[in-house]
């Protein structure tokens, strides 16, 4: 082999190699992931929730600051009080039948 096939290193040759080698002693790679999970230690699963937990908020709080960001809050408040303004006084069954003839006709 030559200096620049060995002064690399991964080099194509020396992982082939090792794949090959691998592939004809019928050596179950699964195994060892298998046994790694069920030996793993208590206090690694509580990091990994931890992490799990903090990606959730990090995802939340993006949400909620492209939704504030958009104003798309401020809109539906608006028409939330436009429509207690307008049905001030009336009755849910009332609002319900306006809201029903509404959509029907």
């Amino acid at each position: 082999m030559s200096k620049t096939k060995d002064s690399k290193p991964l080099s194509l040759s020396h992982t082939l190699r090792d794949l090959a080698h691998l592939r004809a002693s019928d050596f179950d790679l699964c195994s060892l992931l298998s046994s790694k999970a069920q030996s793993a230690n208590p206090a690694d699963s509580l990091i990994d929730r931890s992490v799990e937990e903090s990606y959730l908020f990090a995802q939340e709080v993006r949400s909620a600051l492209n939704l504030h960001n958009r104003s798309e809050l401020v809109t539906l408040g608006g028409r939330v009080e436009d429509m207690r303004a307008k049905t001030a006084g009336t009755s849910l069954l009332d609002i319900g039948i306006r809201y029903l003839s509404c959509k029907l006709f």
